[in-house]
């Protein structure tokens, strides 16, 4: 993603009261990633949607300085940690185990964790894992490295708008598939059996 979309995607989320989360592949890989994560902390600064990102910890430096960041509550950052990854740094691991996680993070601010996609009887096909679900993997809107906006992190979900010509106007804000329209043509949202 470029830097000047990701300043309109910024606005964006802004403009809808929503949080940034970068995912990818791994994020770190691009060349932009810490002028991209330093604009999205600075975005945050009068907000309670600090950035959310994950990293498979392929670059340990990297991977490193995030859960620093992370400990501090400048994100909120999750090791991916499953055998859809490749081997991780013990140095990466031990820095992202929060002894203090609950259920969700805890009061302080410390907001790093570790996460594993195979933890659930189906973990989602996305990235290298080919045998999961193909469920939602964000249930709302969800802009691609070329602006385009879709309604959500399905891979077949539809484009709404582009981050230079904003959004449809009355999308439905949850994964497209629980949305239907009754035989007059009104949306109506729930799942489809």
């Amino acid at each position: 993603m470029s830097l000047s979309t990701f300043k309109k995607a910024l606005k964006i989320a802004e403009d809808y009261g929503s949080p940034i989360a970068i995912g990818g592949g791994e994020p770190t890989v691009n060349p932009l990633f810490w002028e991209i994560l330093g604009l999205a902390v600075i975005n945050s600064e009068n907000s309670d949607n600090i950035p959310w990102l994950a990293t498979n910890g392929k670059k340990t430096k990297d991977a490193l300085r995030l859960a620093k960041l992370a400990k501090r509550g400048l994100i909120s950052c999750e090791l991916s940690l499953d055998e859809y990854h490749e081997k991780i740094d013990d140095k990466v691991v031990a820095a992202f185990q929060n002894d203090n996680r609950h259920s969700s993070f805890s009061q302080s601010n410390d907001y790093r964790g570790v996460r594993n996609t195979t933890k659930h009887k189906d973990p989602v096909e996305s990235g290298r894992c080919t045998e999961g679900t193909n469920e939602c993997i964000c249930e709302d809107i969800f802009i691609m490295p070329n602006g385009n906006i879709k309604q959500c992190g399905c891979l077949d979900s539809p484009i709404i708008g582009n981050v230079d010509d904003g959004l449809a106007n009355d999308f439905p804000t949850e994964c497209y598939k629980n949305v239907r329209y009754d035989d007059d043509g009104f949306l109506t949202l729930g799942l489809i059996p």
